[in-house]
């Protein structure tokens, strides 16, 4: 699993620094993106907060912790997602930095349901075994703050992450389409 982990991340970079790839894009907004992967994937991103997360199984985590945790691995894939994209639009700087902040709450509202959804989903229904992250004793918003206000802030990241596109036009509406199906599932 750590092989195949490996090979598919070298392959996205492959990916992204191949310039028939990457054909008709501004090189230095290609090489932007590429750095900012990069950090959202390294020891600031996803790695550091998959780090956090296996030191703080079996320990009693604090709203801190959680935060961290999510801010890196899930928050900043879905940033960067967006926010890459939005680069390579030639988004102004306020826009991308506007869809970069909507794909932090986004992806931190996300994380929420999706750990919600494991504490009272049926395993059938959400395609893997619920209540894993209890069994591994991970830190959770719900561990933390209980489910009715886990469903507070992953309400309000969503509020957040729309107010954020409020300067965009229709552009944005499968932005917000996203956010808006993050809370209308049963979490």
């Amino acid at each position: 699993a750590i092989l195949t982990g490996d090979a598919l991340l070298t392959h996205a970079f492959e990916l992204m620094a191949d310039p028939d790839q990457t054909k008709g894009l501004d090189s230095r907004q290609v090489q932007r993106v590429v750095c900012e992967v990069s950090r959202a994937i390294g020891v600031e991103g996803m790695i550091g907060g998959q780090a956090a997360d296996l030191r703080f199984m079996g320990i009693e985590p604090g709203s801190n912790d959680v935060e961290y945790i999510h801010l890196r691995k899930t928050a900043a894939l879905i940033r960067i997602s967006v926010h890459g994209g939005a680069l390579l639009a030639n988004a102004s700087e306020s826009e991308a930095d506007a869809i970069s902040r909507y794909g932090q709450n986004v992806g931190l509202a996300f994380q929420i349901a999706d750990d919600i959804l494991d504490e009272i989903g049926d395993s059938e229904v959400l395609g893997k075994t619920a209540r894993s992250d209890q069994e591994a004793e991970k830190a959770t918003y719900p561990k933390v703050f209980g489910i009715d206000k886990s469903r507070s802030l992953a309400r309000g990241f969503v509020e957040t992450a729309l107010e954020e596109l409020s300067g965009l036009g229709g552009e944005a509406d499968p932005l917000r389409s996203i956010a808006q199906f993050i809370i209308s599932r049963k979490f």
